[in-house]
This record gives C-alpha cells, structure tokens and sequence, in this order.
C-alpha cells in the first residue's frame, strides 16, 4: 500500500513489476492519493477481512483527499489480477488504464457474497468527480458480477480489442 506524504505534500509511487501477490486480507495491492503501475504480475486469491468478511479487492486506486490537486493515476498492464472477493480492481475518483490484463473468476465478499465486479469504477464521496477508465486488449471474464458500473462514468474501452463476459 503507498499513500501521499502529507507532511512531504509529495505523491507516492508504488511499481510492482514481475510479482505475485497472493492470498492477502482486505486488499492485494492499494494506491491513495499516489501513482501505481503494476506490470506483467499477479494479483490472486485476495480473501475478504477475517474480523467482518467484507473487503478482499484486488486492486485499490483511491483519491481521498479533497485538497490533493491531481487525481491518482494507475496503469495495469500485461497482469491477471483473478480470484478476488468484493473487486477485481477498483477505482474512486482516479484514472485507471487496464492494458493486456486479465481480470476473472471475481466473487462476493465473504460475509454476505455482494460484489464480484471484475473492474468497479467509483466517483468520489468528497467531490462527486467521476473516475476515468481506458481498457485495452483487455479480459473481464467469468466476474460473479458485470465488468463496471456505467452511470454517470466516464469510460472508454476500445471493443475491438476488449472482450468484456460473464
């Protein structure tokens, strides 16, 4: 997880390149307020929270300070990110491009099974801004639940190139 120094006013940077990550709790990999880039790696087998069963995203992405001027900035590129609970990825008033990834077989969070989003965009509980999605040569496929969330979010996906299933 890496966040913003606010003491620093500086934004982290989080590069996870070659790696697996498996079987943590609550979360896989978490970026607020900063810049994340996950290259050819895995993120797997994220289980929900042992205390609650709520929780177990693959991959966060979250702008939650409403002072911060840029909105955090993700890219995962040539990775599977599968076997999550809740979301495969999700991303709250950021910028997310998901490039030659796989996103798959995501399920319900333990305690009460909702979820299952292969990918979720979200706007912020700050400011309402919309996230911003860009997927290319992408699979979502065989996510409990659809691949993201359309209302009132901005996102393109090139169709030629993604395949977006149940």
């Amino acid at each position: 997880m890496v966040f913003r120094s606010e003491a620093a006013g500086l934004r982290g940077h989080l590069v996870v390149t070659g790696s697996v990550v498996m079987t943590s709790r609550g979360g896989g990999v978490s970026a607020v307020d900063s810049e994340l880039l996950i290259d050819r790696s895995v993120v797997q087998d994220t289980a929900s929270r042992a205390a609650d069963g709520l929780n177990g995203d693959g991959v966060v992405i979250l702008g939650a300070e409403p002072t911060e001027p840029h909105r955090p900035v993700a890219q995962i590129v040539a990775s599977v990110i599968e076997r999550n609970h809740r979301i495969g990825v999700v991303a709250s008033d950021a910028e997310l491009t998901v490039e030659s990834t796989i996103v798959r077989d995501t399920v319900g969070q333990e305690a009460d099974s909702l979820g299952g989003d292969g990918v979720y965009l979200d706007a912020s509980q700050h400011t309402g801004e919309v996230s911003a999605l860009s997927m290319v040569g992408a699979l979502l496929d065989g996510n409990l639940e659809a691949a993201w969330p359309s209302e009132g979010l901005t996102c393109s996906a090139t169709p030629s190139t993604s395949m977006v299933s149940r």
